[in-house]
Formats: C-alpha cells, sequence, structure tokens
C-alpha cells in the first residue's frame, strides 16, 4: 500500500513545490525539491509517530491505512515481485519495440505542446501551474493555466539535455512502474483476505491495452497519463483509509483521523495537480465508493432512530454537492472542456462489446479470458450483495463464520461493480451519436479513449477475483475426481491458486502474441520518422538536420517554420526557440498571424520586416515536403512554406 500509494504523494509535493518556487522567485530544479523535501520527511515522520503513540496509549490495534492486513508475509513477496517483473516486460518490451530509440521523438500534435513545455521550464525556471506554460501561449501566456507537474518532473531528469529522452524514460516510468504498483496497491486492499490476488492482478494489468498503450503513444498526453497512473494508487489510499480491525483504533480518533485526512488528499491532489480530467477519472472511480459508504452510515442512523439527523444530512449533502457542481461546470476552463467538439457516431453495443474484450489492441476475438474472468468477479460480488453465499477461496478449515467475514467483504467492494459500469457507460456516450447524456463525458473531452483509459482500474481486482472464483471451480472439480474431501478444505488449497494463476496464464498466452505487436505498431504510428499515421513532422533526413543544428545556429537563434512540418521541434530536440511553438492557431499574436501567412513576403512588404526585426527572429525553416508525400502542413500558413526570394541564405540542409 505504502509502495503503491507513493506516487500520488510525491507528485502533489513536486506541485506544491513548483508552485511556491514560482511565487518565491526560485528557479525549478534539484534545489527547491530538495528543501521540499528535507521539510516533508520530518513532518511525515512525526505525524507516523503521533498515529503510533495513540494506538499504543490506547492499547488498540493499527486501524485504517495502518491495518496490518494489507501487509505481504516475506514469503509472498517473490511473487509479487515475479508478477511485477513480467508485467514491467510485457508493458515496456512493445513500447521499445515501437519507439526504436531511446531519444526517438513522439510526432503527436500534444507531444509537440509537452515536449516544448519541459524545454519552457527548462529554459524559465519556471514550473508551476500557473505559468510554466506561458512561452508556449502567445497572448494569453501571462494568464493561463496548465498541468505542468509531469513537465516539472521530466525537467529534472538528468538526459544530457536530451528532452526525447527524459519524455520518453517517464513513458517507461509511468507505464512499466507505477501504473502496476498503483493497481496492485488496490487490489491488496480491495481483496486483502486472498493475497495471491495481488500477482494475479500483476500479470492481467499487462493484457489491457486501454491504458497505457493508446494514451502514450496515439494521444501522446504525457500529463494526462500520469493523472490516470496516479489513480490506482490515490483509490487505495482511500478505501484503505476506512478498513475496520477488531479492537482497532476507531476512525475518529484524532491522529488517526488527521492524518488520514492529510494522507488521501494530499494523494488526490497529486492526481488533480498533474492533470484536471484526473480528478474527474477519481471521482468517476470513487463516487460510488463515497455513495455506498453514506448510505451505508445513513442506513444505520435511521434503523437507531436518528431520522432527523439523516434527513438533514442529506439535505445539506445534496445542496452541497449541487452548489459544487455548479461551481465546477461554470468554470470556464471546465466549459472550454465540456463543448469540445467530437464527430463520433458509433453504435452502443458495438463500442461496449469493445470496451469488455479490450479492442482494438487485443487480437481479433479480444481479451475474452479476462472479460470471462471480470465478469465472473461481477457475478460473485453481486450474488454475495443480495445475500448468496458463492463458493469462496478460504483458507483450508475455515469455518461457517470465516466464509460469512470473507462474504461481507465482498458485500464491502460492490462499488466497484458500479464504477466498473460507469467507465463503461461513458465510454459508450463519448464514442456515439451526440445525445443529452453525452455532456457527461465532456469532462474527459468527449474522448473515449480517454474515460476506457482508467477502465483497468475497477476492471483488474474483478478479473482477479473472477480468476479466484474459477480456480475454486476448477479445484472443486478436480477434487470430485480426488474423493470425498470436504469442500473448504478443497477450496482453500493450493489447488484453486495453481488453477487461479493457470487462469491467468491463459489470459496473457491469448492475448500476448496480439497486443504486443499491436502495441508495437501504436508505437512506431506515432514515432517512426516517415511512417508516422496521420502525416509525419519529421522525415528521416529532417530528423538528422536537428539532430546537428546545435551545433550550426548560435544560441541565441530563434527559428520561425511552419510548426506542423517539423519547425517547432527544433525547440525540443536541438535547444533553439522557436517563434511558433505548438500547432494550436487559437491564441497566436499579431505577429505569430502576420508570419504565419506572409513571412514569404519579407522583402516586398515592410509589416513582415518589422515583425521579424521586433521579435528577434534570425532563422527560417523550410521543408519542402507536402501533404502529397505524407507530410503533415498547416494549410494556414502559407507563407511559412517557400523562403523569400532575396534576403537569406541557407546555413544548413538535409
Amino acid at each position: 500500500l505504502a509502495i503503491g500509494g507513493a506516487a500520488p504523494v510525491s507528485a502533489a509535493l513536486v506541485g506544491v513545490s513548483a508552485f511556491l518556487a514560482g511565487m518565491l522567485g526560485v528557479p525549478w530544479g534539484w534545489a527547491p525539491i530538495g528543501a521540499a523535501l528535507l521539510v516533508a520527511a520530518p513532518v511525515a515522520w512525526v505525524l507516523g509517530r503521533w498515529v503510533a503513540r495513540e494506538q499504543r496509549s490506547r492499547g488498540l490495534r493499527p486501524a485504517g491505512l495502518w491495518a496490518r492486513r494489507f501487509e505481504l508475509g516475506g514469503a509472498r513477496w517473490p511473487w509479487v515481485v515475479a508478477s511485477l517483473a513480467v508485467a514491467a516486460l510485457l508493458l515496456c518490451v512493445p513500447v521499445v519495440l515501437g519507439m526504436g530509440a531511446p531519444d526517438a521523438v513522439l510526432q503527436q500534435w500534444d507531444a509537440v505542446f509537452h515536449l516544448n513545455g519541459v524545454r519552457a521550464v527548462q529554459e524559465t525556471g519556471l514550473a508551476s501551474n500557473r505559468g510554466a506554460m506561458r512561452p508556449l501561449y502567445g497572448e494569453i501566456g501571462p494568464k493561463v493555466y496548465y498541468p505542468a507537474v509531469w513537465h516539472a518532473m521530466v525537467a529534472l531528469l538528468p538526459a544530457g539535455g536530451s528532452v526525447t529522452l527524459a519524455a520518453n524514460a517517464s513513458t517507461f516510468v509511468l507505464g512499466g512502474l507505477v501504473w502496476p504498483l498503483g493497481i496492485a496497491a488496490l487490489v491488496r486492499v480491495l481483496l486483502w483476505r486472498w493475497w495471491t490476488a495481488t500477482p494475479l492482478a500483476l500479470l492481467l494489468v499487462a493484457t489491457f491495452g486501454a491504458f497505457p498503450a493508446v494514451v502514450l503513444s496515439t494521444l501522446a498526453q504525457w500529463p494526462y497519463a500520469l493523472a490516470v497512473a496516479l489513480v490506482p494508487g490515490a483509490t487505495a489510499l482511500a478505501v484503505a483509509s476506512r478498513a475496520r480491525v477488531d479492537r482497532g483504533v476507531p476512525a475518529t480518533a484524532s491522529a488517526r483521523l488527521v492524518v488520514t485526512v492529510l494522507v488521501v488528499l494530499t494523494a488526490a491532489g497529486g492526481v488533480g495537480l498533474a492533470h484536471g480530467s484526473g480528478v474527474f477519472s477519481l471521482g468517476l472511480l470513487l463516487g460510488p465508493y463515497v455513495l455506498a459508504a453514506l448510505t451505508h452510515a445513513a442506513s444505520r442512523r435511521w434503523a437507531a432512530g436518528q431520522r432527523g439527523r439523516v434527513v438533514v444530512s442529506a439535505v445539506v449533502g445534496g445542496v452541497g454537492l449541487v452548489g459544487g457542481l455548479v461551481v465546477v461546470l461554470t468554470n470556464p476552463t471546465v466549459q472550454n472542456m465540456l463543448s469540445f467538439p467530437r464527430a463520433t457516431k458509433a453504435f452502443y453495443p458495438i463500442t461496449i462489446g469493445g470496451v469488455l474484450i479490450d479492442q482494438p489492441l487485443s487480437g481479433p476475438v479480444g481479451d475474452l479470458v479476462v472479460a470471462v474472468a471480470t465478469i465472473a468477479g461481477i457475478v460473485v460480488v453481486l450474488r454475495a450483495r443480495i445475500g448468496a453465499v458463492p463458493w469462496l477461496p478460504v483458507r483450508p478449515g475455515s469455518g461457517t463464520a470465516q466464509v460469512e467475514r470473507a462474504r461481507a467483504d465482498l458485500q464491502g467492494i460492490t462499488w466497484v461493480v458500479g464504477a466498473w459500469a460507469l467507465v463503461v457507460v461513458l465510454t459508450a456516450l463519448a464514442a456515439g451519436p451526440p445525445t443529452p447524456l453525452r455532456v457527461l463525458t465532456g469532462l474527459w473531452y468527449s474522448q473515449p479513449a480517454r474515460i476506457q483509459a482508467v477502465l483497468p482500474v475497477v476492471a483488474v481486482p474483478l478479473a482477479a477475483l473472477g480468476c479466484l472464483v474459477l480456480g475454486g471451480a476448477v479445484a472443486r472439480r478436480l477434487g470430485r475426481r480426488a474423493g470425498p474431501v470436504p469442500a473448504v478444505v478443497r477450496a482453500g488449497g493450493a489447488t484453486t491458486s495453481r488453477a487461479a494463476a493457470s487462469i491467468a496464464v491463459l489470459a496473457l498466452v491469448t492475448s500476448v502474441p496480439w497486443t504486443v505487436p499491436a502495441t508495437a505498431g501504436r508505437f512506431a504510428e506515432a514515432y517512426e520518422p516517415g511512417a508516422t499515421r496521420w502525416g509525419h513532422m519529421l522525415s528521416p533526413d529532417e530528423v538528422r538536420l536537428l539532430g546537428r543544428l546545435d551545433r550550426v545556429l548560435p544560441p541565441d537563434a530563434l527559428v520561425v517554420g511552419d510548426p506542423a512540418n517539423g519547425a517547432a521541434l527544433v525547440w525540443a530536440v536541438a535547444d533553439r526557440r522557436v517563434f511558433l511553438p505548438q500547432l494550436s492557431v487559437s491564441n497566436l499574436t499579431a505577429d505569430q498571424r502576420l508570419l504565419r501567412a506572409s513571412f514569404s513576403d519579407l522583402v516586398t512588404d515592410p509589416a513582415v520586416c518589422d515583425a521579424v526585426r521586433r521579435n528577434g527572429i534570425t532563422h527560417l525553416y523550410v521543408d519542402t515536403a507536402t501533404a502529397a508525400d505524407g507530410a503533415k502542413v498547416d494549410a494556414g500558413a502559407p507563407g511559412l512554406h517557400r523562403a523569400p526570394t532575396e534576403g537569406v541564405e541557407v546555413v544548413d540542409s538535409e
């Protein structure tokens, strides 16, 4: 739990440190983050001692985040580590194959912005969410708010000055380490009674393509990917914070309450600072959990005769919820997200079917084994909810009381099924035709892939439980063949674990042969020069040219050129400033609009000449490739597609 929950807390530390450094005028680097650690570490130690002292003084057992049941015994760690290694290998190898080179350039729309954003942080020393991206936003730069935690982190990496190398390294860290560790922590919290669920989950997470493959390749959304990777760890901390233990420290105890609130809010803040949509993703998953907890508390008070308090609390909570929604939905940034145009009209059943089997990266039949295991997990949870006693993998020799406790545990994770259903429905709405309900998906820019990215957070725990259930069915069948052995002994023995592991391995065998090449292909389409989908920005020749421009152009050079055909990447790759640092044209200055249209009239138009002098532009980047050649070209920048007839000379070409 501590390992899986560390990432969102660390992101919060980086985000707050960057904000304070910006306020104080301190350049961003290892000094401010080191100072923050020097403050945070002693505070964390003091808070931990406070909680421990409270436990000892009351003579009670640790509960909540400190509950011993979330710990793994020494003999179990090797299995978890081995499963993590397998997951990391399966998640990272396709990326290596598709990326081609460690410092390859991700040639997608959003990637240009984020790579240059890292360079902006390095040059300006400003990494705060309020202002770090100013150099990329033209005339509204001083007013812009943009999540810059990822940029701040990557700007710290010792990559020899290569922004692309540092950004690509973050892809491996997020997808191959932070993500599976967070999933493992959440599964450990939800299914703590069955420790084998944790290594099973690590194997199963490697079968999903919705995240990290699509978000980190086709969408090229590193900050959002950071937020999604942090969601399972933050969710694990939130759920674990309410863990009850017999003779445990009560949730209202001062030390436990204060430290729990600090930890959970810090983790949630880390997700929000990483990306605003991450907050909505976290709310999408925890919303059913909070609703279930409130409903349970209200029913207990109602049964105890405190009906007036229940009604008043419901009214106050409802008013607060409505007020909060009004504040959020009327925010200009959220309004822009809600109004983002998406021309989609997919058939709902087809979308839902594709989501269930993790299309399009999982082959012709999809991730069918995981889908079946997920449905099995859902069925068991719902049966436990209505009072049925389904087969459960309890320990050998366990009696009725232990089975009832296990059933109660499954009743407590019914919210996971609700969250899973919400993600599936919202993904279908985002992919479907325009409807009034589709506005709900605007919190994710109405992009199905953004919503589907969080599905594994709730699907993997259900699939891990399903593997145990299906493994138990196999164990019972084998037990009947072996003779009359008590069912509870057969269910809890090693046979169940082996059968469940076999199902997880079957899921890998039936999905990996398709997911690995499909994922590698997605990354190749986004990275490989000259072979990128939707038009390349850099051809192999241009990659070579940009690789030496830092030795050709002086440090104070300012380059103008069509950002769509590679000019914008001069800043990220060659560390030379560019006049048009991103592909978006919504916030251009007057001079930027003028030069996009008329730079080629440098000799004949005095206004163009004045704009060049006023901004200190020294060089022009021209790519002669056209859309017919497979290049990405901005048709709205005709002035940047040919050099002026006079007044310029070629300094380098390829």
